[in-house]
């Protein structure tokens, strides 16, 4: 390397130099004799050549000032930083705070962008915590029945049927219960048993339909994310099974889940109002993911059949996109909606529960849950 010359000398040179910093060449151009005397005048051709001259000769000095400055910020901010990791340092300033200074520095020394830094209030790693999951359940019900007319309001031991299933969702404790209810007289009944609803279109095809807008009517602002789907005509339903849907939406790759019991009574075999669950289990576990749900009797071969039970626990995005998509050819085939979600590729994962609760579609399964049913004390 050439040695260091003085900035006078450069700037007194009567031909162009280079700059003795070989990272930033400059030239300096000859001045008037006068003027580099310290007369005071100036040739005034040469005013502009002597100002792009002189900036040309200090840049050189300048950016070598600035990146020691730089550089000594930077020891100074991460010293800080180190003071801070001691035990009982009085350093007020976060830790993450100090890092914030001391990085931008470095990106200047490297001549790289500077990030913008993660936020830390929506930086799951930073909080050190993931957020709980709020879920919700709601239970469709309506009036119009053909097999059973006015089905939600048979009493069943001094209630209604809609009253009872309202009770054993507030007993799971799992948090909110909302009936969406198609009629007033429904509503009423549960308001007056001291319960919450809200009234929907009566024109819902589905009760899947009927509780994407009853969440909305309840929940406007979104704060339950998972929402359960609980049938209005299983007054005998174990709070259970309720925890045993919700705790399948622990994986994040499951949209819903649902539960199903084995089939212990041979007629179910090959009742097609049984529903069918084809499940690919877990090895040593009660729970698998769905590959089918059918009528018909499946799978073949020796082992057991599983009876679907119609709960669901969906996240509230697949609610919402479930309900957005056309019926499905198998879902129109089967009658079972769950297929249109199956058909989009949705993941179902079903949970094996030990009963069947009773599911009232006729007089006849209205006697045998007010049989099942009976007061303890009598």
């Amino acid at each position: 390397r050439t040695p260091w010359r003085p900035l006078s000398s450069c700037l007194n040179t009567s031909a162009p130099q280079e700059c003795d910093n070989p990272g930033r060449p400059a030239l300096t151009y000859p001045l008037d004799p006068a003027l580099s005397m310290g007369s005071g005048r100036e040739r005034p051709s040469m005013r502009r050549s002597t100002r792009a001259s002189t900036r040309a000769s200090t840049h050189c000095l300048y950016s070598a000032r600035f990146r020691i400055t730089t550089v000594l910020s930077f020891f100074v901010i991460m010293r800080r930083i180190e003071r801070s990791r001691s035990p009982g340092s009085r350093t007020t300033a976060p830790l993450a705070e100090m890092h914030g200074l001391a990085y931008p520095m470095v990106y200047l020394i490297r001549g790289h962008e500077i990030p913008k830094p993660a936020s830390r209030s929506h930086n799951p790693e930073l909080s050190g915590m993931a957020k709980a999951p709020n879920p919700i359940i709601l239970i469709p019900a309506r009036l119009a029945s053909t097999r059973l007319p006015d089905k939600p309001l048979a009493e069943i031991h001094g209630e209604t049927m809609i009253v009872h299933c309202w009770r054993r969702a507030v007993e799971a404790d799992i948090g909110r219960v909302v009936v969406a209810s198609a009629d007033a007289a429904i509503a009423d009944a549960v308001l007056a048993a001291g319960g919450e609803a809200v009234l929907t279109d009566p024109a819902h095809p589905s009760g899947s339909d009927r509780i994407h807008e009853g969440v909305q009517l309840a929940d406007p602002n979104g704060r339950h994310d998972i929402v359960i789907n609980m049938q209005g005509d299983s007054p005998n339903l174990a709070p259970i099974a309720l925890h045993a849907t919700l705790d399948l939406l622990s994986n994040p790759n499951v949209d819903i889940g649902t539960v199903a019991a084995e089939i212990v009574d041979e007629d179910e075999r090959d009742d097609p109002s049984a529903v069918k669950a084809v499940v690919a289990w877990e090895k040593d576990e009660n729970h698998g993911r769905a590959l089918y749900f059918t009528r018909a009797t499946a799978p073949s071969g020796d082992g057991p059949l599983y009876h679907h039970i119609g709960l669901y626990a969906y996240r509230r995005t697949a609610l919402e996109r479930f309900v957005a998509l056309p019926r499905s050819p198998l879902e129109i085939r089967e009658g079972l909606e769950q297929l249109r979600a199956m058909e989009a590729g949705m993941r179902i994962d079903v949970a094996c529960v030990d009963t069947v609760p009773l599911t009232v579609d006729t007089p006849a399964d209205l006697a045998r849950a007010r049989s099942l049913m009976q007061p303890q004390d009598k």
